[in-house]
């Protein structure tokens, strides 16, 4: 629905509203994973909480550095769920989307006619979708039955080729209940999404100047909620890892030492959890069940959590000259702000870390143009001869000539030791910036850490661009509206070369430098197109 008011002469404003209906998706109750229940009882929970019992009391978990859960503490719930008769959604998705527009224009007779100042504001609703970064896994119905060659570090062969699976193949569906996947990495789509919105505002005000050239002021700003994105719940608890600002080998060497697996002989067809010993830091994880996760990397992987946010503000200025006397251009400046919360810096953390995003270029600037030579039939000097007419007239010039920010530079998990960057992003002769800054041992990198070195930074991004494209046209004209036109374009003129980022690997022995080109080196090409 939408209305158009012309309130006076000179102002006019602009009201819709958007409302959209969708239903929920549904499906046979046995063919389709719906979520991850936490507390949900699967068939080894009992047997895995009585054998870490008998392990604490014998003392097996008392011999590491760091404090072990006590039986009471220690859970193996968790598991899959799966649609049922009663409750046949796979998702819980929002029925009523609500997307309000609003928007005005006005001239102020004030300004006699030459200044005009619009604005608007919008909600902005996107549909659920499961493809792209939202892949839908369905743990359960495509299986993969692991062979399990060892359970002491090849001492002996845990399985043999003739028998390669003594515990039967794994089987598949809703059948298998709470025990499908168990001892094996899972990912499941979020079974109640959010859908993604943006609220959206701008003011703009544009001004008539003599000369044919129009110049607009415009702030627009964006901030959009319930960005889909990938969340690991299967983390190691920040009690239980280092908060200092270098290598802690205490508290790696207690998490990775391996202590007494209550998971003995219980996850046959899982090739880290099945054996007599595993890794403390395995018992400590909210779903040991599960191999341990890291990042996006084996663990409890929930796909589409709706918490992701970016916040968009930006300064636009146009200049325009629309074509008079063979000439016209336009010159657009923007100066801009994208932060985002789209990843977790640690897997633990409340919310997704505020940051740059990756698509973030804070400064732009587009020159384009085209001039056609004052030279030829009806124009400003008129050839006499049709000869030097074809010669010397039908000639136009064109260009864009850009400037941008580079991309932001992404840090890993690094110890930062607070020294002066003095980064260089176009320098491909030696160190882009001071290396000594970070820890760069391999034998003193972070592990089992909280992370607090951001992602990215604002003031730290590859060489920006700076590009002229330009190009030479000759029409040769064999009629009123038919001519040929010879075409000698140039991309990259001025043949600048734009640097890649610098590695960031601090254990490598190329941190630091640059070793690639972004751009393309300069390219002329010839072309001809006949217009009748």
């Amino acid at each position: 629905m939408q209305d158009d008011w012309r309130i006076k002469d000179n102002l006019t404003l602009n009201l819709g509203v958007r409302w959209e209906y969708e239903s929920p998706i549904t499906e046979r109750y046995n063919r389709a994973v719906d979520g991850f229940g936490g507390t949900t009882a699967n068939p080894i929970a009992a047997a895995a909480a009585g054998a870490y019992a008998a392990n604490y009391a014998a003392g097996d978990y008392s011999k590491t550095s760091l404090t072990p859960l006590t039986p009471s503490q220690f859970t193996s719930l968790g598991a899959l769920l799966f649609p049922t008769a009663s409750n046949r959604n796979i998702y819980n998705t929002q029925n009523h989307l609500f997307s309000p527009r609003v928007g005005f224009a006005w001239t102020p007779k004030a300004m006699g006619g030459k200044t005009v100042v619009r604005g608007g504001f919008g909600m902005f609703e996107d549909p659920i979708g499961i493809s792209g970064g939202n892949v839908l896994s369905q743990e359960g119905f495509s299986q993969t039955t692991q062979y399990v060659a060892t359970n002491n570090n090849f001492l002996s062969p845990a399985n043999t080729l003739s028998n390669p699976f003594p515990g039967g193949i794994l089987p598949q569906g809703s059948s298998v209940g709470p025990g499908a996947f168990l001892g094996q990495a899972i990912t499941f789509f979020n079974p109640n999404p959010q859908n993604p919105y943006s609220v959206r505002w701008d003011l703009a005000i544009q001004r008539q100047l003599p000369g044919q050239i129009v110049l607009e002021v415009a702030y627009i700003g964006n901030h959009a909620v319930h960005l889909p994105i990938n969340k690991q719940l299967d983390y190691i608890p920040r009690q239980f890892l280092s908060a200092l600002n270098s290598r802690a080998t205490t508290t790696i060497n207690a998490l990775t030492g391996t202590v007494a697996n209550p998971y003995q002989g219980l996850l046959p067809n899982s090739s880290t959890l099945n054996g007599p010993t595993v890794a403390l830091d395995q018992l400590l994880i909210p779903f040991p069940q599960y191999p341990l996760g890291a990042g996006t990397s084996n663990g409890v992987i929930e796909q589409g959590a709706s918490a992701g946010s970016s916040y968009y503000q930006s300064l636009n200025v146009r200049l325009q000259r629309r074509f008079s006397n063979g000439l016209t251009f336009i010159n657009n400046f923007t100066y801009d702000s994208l932060i985002g919360r789209l990843a977790y810096l640690n897997d633990s953390d409340p919310a997704p870390v505020k940051a740059v995003t990756a698509d973030s270029r804070p400064l732009q600037e587009v020159l384009s143009g085209v001039y056609v030579l004052p030279i030829g039939k009806d124009k400003l000097f008129k050839m006499q001869s049709r000869l030097m007419d074809s010669l010397l007239g039908g000639w136009s010039v064109n260009g864009v000539m850009t400037f941008a920010s580079g991309a932001p530079l992404t840090f890993g998990n690094l110890f930062y030791e607070g020294q002066p960057l003095a980064f260089n992003p176009h320098q491909p002769n030696g160190l882009a910036f001071n290396t000594a800054a970070f820890v760069t041992a391999s034998t003193l990198q972070p592990a089992d850490n909280i992370r607090t070195l951001n992602t990215t930074f604002n003031n730290l991004r590859a060489d920006g661009v700076k590009n002229l494209d330009a190009s030479l046209l000759k029409n040769f004209s064999f009629g009123d509206k038919k001519y040929v036109q010879v075409r000698f374009e140039t991309f990259n003129l001025t043949n600048r070369v734009a640097f890649s980022a610098p590695n960031l690997t601090a254990t490598s022995a190329a941190f630091g430098t640059i070793a690639a080109q972004s751009n393309t080196p300069r390219r002329i090409q010839l072309g001809a197109r006949l217009v009748w």
